[in-house]
């Protein structure tokens, strides 16, 4: 349930093509729009944190978790890009192949849970 309110609150553009606009526009001020993607990860985590789950699902808990901690990590980094351009151009290959095997996770979590 938490993960399905994460998926359905983001926001409609992806954070790597508001990125991508940002860099574009030139305008470092517009790097603050990445801090909602952020700050729903952060919420999304402490909520999963906050939950037990039964042994059997545990390995998938801490997955999720995990998930959104890398999440928070690497839009960190792009919301500092006017302070460090190179690490954020660095965590952008990251961050598409975080989003691949995060799609990955939650299609094998879906079968597992047969949602």
């Amino acid at each position: 349930a938490i993960a399905d309110r994460y998926s359905t609150n983001l926001p409609e553009e992806d954070d790597l093509d508001l990125f991508l606009a940002i860099i574009e526009s030139g305008s470092n001020e517009r790097l603050k729009e990445l801090k909602p993607y952020r700050e729903l990860a952060e919420k999304t985590a402490k909520e999963l944190r906050e939950v037990s789950v039964p042994a059997d699902l545990a390995e998938l808990h801490g997955k999720m978790i995990w998930v959104m901690e890398e999440t928070i990590k690497q839009l960190t980094v792009l919301e500092k890009a006017d302070q460090d351009p190179a690490a954020a151009l660095a965590v952008v290959p990251a961050r598409i192949d975080l989003k691949i095997q995060s799609a990955k996770f939650y299609e094998e979590l879906s079968q597992e849970l047969e949602i």
